[in-house]
């Protein structure tokens, strides 16, 4: 609009820059409709409007009345608003990829055809049916090559230098990057390599097909993480879209994670069967529950039920501030020679277990390292807790799949250390009833009765207001009504708390439970709970499962009680909840 200076066009860039985000659906076609009247309407203005007003875009330029409706007019303006960062996951039929991969990326080129996009799914072919989508609207509208025709090609099959479903497309633009436009490619059947975007649209990542597989969902996963590598050295922008499909899938894990901001719209108002539609009219909400009784509660409803698909379930986590005055502990290693995208990080879980048959992770590592590094790891755990007060004996167990050479290793550095400590072969057939999911499996019962106990102060630098980066952590009930039941809750940490502070007062400080702080392979530092908590609740579709499968084979090591009629067994009082 340079150069024009009328009192219409004055009124157009003050509609902009300060109504048109606030008008509601009804004000805003109604502002359009005088508008339209106007001989000023011309191919500049269109464009002008096109590039700041997705639900314009849309409903006139890419000739799409269908979005004319109050409840996608607001998706189109919250969405525009605040693009980046977000997890968006609307209900199937409703407008998420039409929004935001669709509109949003012509929206995106339009603005600045120098933008170098890549549009990422489950599988290529997903992907490459967003960008068809972008490829003919480009090819055959020809309202929108005329009045943005800087930008877009007359003939892009003839004059484009790239012009493919399999290599992307490229718009006028005067730079030439080795990265097209806009390219498409899947998370599982083949990342590019050396290639960097200024945008990432991620649109089905997870999909119907894969939720009866969770060697599936687990790489996705791992490949969605290795996806950030696409990036540009500078800030890179991310969208993301989806549907829910399992509470064990990967938008499921991000959610968790909380590396996103969740946008989640169920297919009705208050996100129940029997709630009122957001946009499907009623009879189609009613053929749609029918038709779809298995699928409504994920796909529908954005809530997949945890209870039919987790073996264990966030509600039966419990905390201890205190550990007990006497335990006996044991030492579990689980080498891993990167045999799986599920197994490539080494597991090291120090757990105890008191008179009465309770256990409690009291350490650990879970991250790739050398064989040098392992045994550091193995022999400052066993001398932390050999000398710990109040614990009888220490036990150690190294699985024997990784340990044959290894041992040797082990063995010849304990000579020249002149430090001995006797480790015990762990024996796992990898298939049939011992194999990992059967494993893992017997940590279930002892969940599901409270007797296995994680520390309840982590580090989490993401919760504000901490001391020290440190949190306490609770599980959401049904009463929460600001988090989803089964959510784990994070509250700063401001001090010790009342347990802990009795210990200190009567001299058993060294029974106060502290965060588990590691530093991985990347030198960024991690905590052991939370990654233990994040690996129990989406197993089996966690990406990782290194760390409770170490943890499980602490009952291959026969473990047993401490004896409480030997001489100092009697436990000190318990002090009373925090």
């Amino acid at each position: 609009l340079e150069g024009r200076d009328d009192a219409n066009t004055a009124e157009l860039k003050r509609f902009v820059e300060h109504d048109l985000h606030y008008l509601d659906y009804r004000d805003t076609l109604a502002w359009y409709g005088r508008l339209g009247g106007l001989e000023w309407f011309d191919d500049n203005t269109k464009a002008f409007l096109g590039c700041n007003d997705r639900f314009f875009l849309l409903a006139v330029l890419l000739g799409r009345p269908d979005i004319r409706h109050p409840w996608l007019f607001a998706r189109c303006r919250e969405v525009e608003d605040d693009t980046d960062g977000y997890l968006d996951l609307w209900s199937r039929y409703h407008y998420k990829s039409t929004i935001i991969t669709f509109a949003g990326s012509i929206q995106e080129i339009v603005r600045d055809p120098e933008i170098t996009i890549c549009v990422l799914s489950c599988t290529k072919p997903i992907a490459q049916a967003f960008l068809l989508q972008v490829q003919q609207e480009f090819e055959n509208n020809e309202l929108l090559k005329r009045i943005y025709h800087d930008v877009l090609w007359t003939d892009p099959k003839r004059e484009a230098s790239r012009w493919s479903r399999d290599k992307g497309i490229v718009v006028k633009r005067k730079q030439n990057p080795k990265e097209a436009t806009i390219e498409a490619w899947g998370l599982v059947d083949g990342q590019p390599t050396s290639r960097h975007y200024r945008l990432l649209i991620y649109d089905d990542v997870v999909t119907q097909d894969l939720v009866g597989s969770p060697e599936m969902i687990k790489k996705v996963t791992e490949r969605w993480e290795l996806s950030d590598n696409l990036g540009t050295h500078g800030e890179t922008r991310k969208q993301h879209a989806g549907t829910r499909y399992s509470f064990g899938d990967t938008y499921g894990i991000i959610l968790e994670r909380g590396v996103l901001q969740p946008r989640i719209y169920p297919a009705t108002l208050d996100g129940t069967l029997d709630g009122e539609p957001v946009l499907l009219s009623p009879e189609r909400w009613e053929q749609v529950k029918d038709a779809q009784r298995s699928t409504v509660a994920a796909q529908m409803l954005l809530n997949p039920v945890a209870g039919s698909e987790a073996v264990f379930l966030p509600q039966w986590f419990k905390s201890y501030d205190v550990r007990p005055t006497n335990l006996n502990v044991f030492i579990t290693c689980d080498p891993s020679q990167g045999r799986s995208h599920s197994s490539d990080r080494t597991a090291i879980a120090v757990i105890g277990l008191d008179v009465a048959g309770n256990y409690y992770l009291l350490d650990g590592v879970r991250h790739r390292m050398p064989l040098s590094e392992r045994y550091g790891h193995l022999k400052r755990f066993y001398t932390k807790w050999v000398d710990a007060i109040g614990v009888r004996s220490v036990t150690v167990g190294y699985e024997k799949y990784g340990m044959q050479s290894d041992l040797e290793v082990l063995k010849e550095w304990m000579e020249r250390d002149k430090y001995h400590f006797a480790i015990e072969e762990l024996n796992f057939p990898r298939e049939g009833l011992h194999a990992k999911p059967q494993r893992i499996g017997r940590l279930e019962p002892y969940f599901r009765k409270g007797r296995f106990y994680f520390p309840a102060v982590v580090w989490n630098p993401n919760v504000a207001g901490s001391v020290g980066s440190l949190a306490y952590w609770s599980i959401a009930d049904a009463t929460d009504e600001a988090h989803r039941e089964g959510q784990i809750v994070y509250r700063p940490y401001k001090g010790p708390s009342k347990n802990q502070l009795a210990a200190e007062k009567t001299g058993q400080g060294y029974r106060i439970a502290a965060p588990i702080k590691q530093i991985g392979e990347d030198r960024n530092v991690y905590d052991l709970t939370r990654t233990l908590m994040e690996e129990m609740i989406f197993f089996p579709f966690s990406p990782k499962d290194d760390l409770v499968d170490a943890v499980s084979r602490v009952f291959d090591l026969e473990p047993k009680s401490p004896n409480p009629h030997e001489a100092g067994m009697l436990e000190t009082p318990v002090f009373e909840d925090s």
